[in-house]
């Protein structure tokens, strides 16, 4: 068996996870924050969505997460993902 190690980007201080430009859109498809409940989310969120038009969270799974996506703007949508040939539910805010 081989170690194959994933390296996660540094966001912003206490958040790690990495994200993809495509289409216009930036995509956030994983991330996690050093310690919860200490803002760290709600300040990266607020700059990237300062600094894009489009923003989108792919396959959200925590339900307070959603919650706190959707009190945000979020709206779920589904985009065909190529990659695994499914349908994929996405969290997407888009700016005027």
């Amino acid at each position: 068996m081989t170690d194959e190690s994933f390296e996660l980007d540094e966001l912003a201080p206490g958040l790690r996870g990495y994200t993809v430009e495509k289409d216009g859109a930036l995509y956030i498809p994983f991330f996690i924050a050093e310690e919860r409940g200490k803002g760290t989310l709600t300040r990266y969120l607020d700059d990237v969505e300062s600094r894009h038009k489009v923003v989108k969270i792919p396959t959200v799974l925590s339900e307070r997460l959603a919650l706190y996506l959707q009190r945000r703007g979020y709206i779920v949508t589904r985009e065909w993902a190529a990659e695994v040939s499914e349908w994929a539910e996405i969290w997407v805010k888009s700016s005027p």
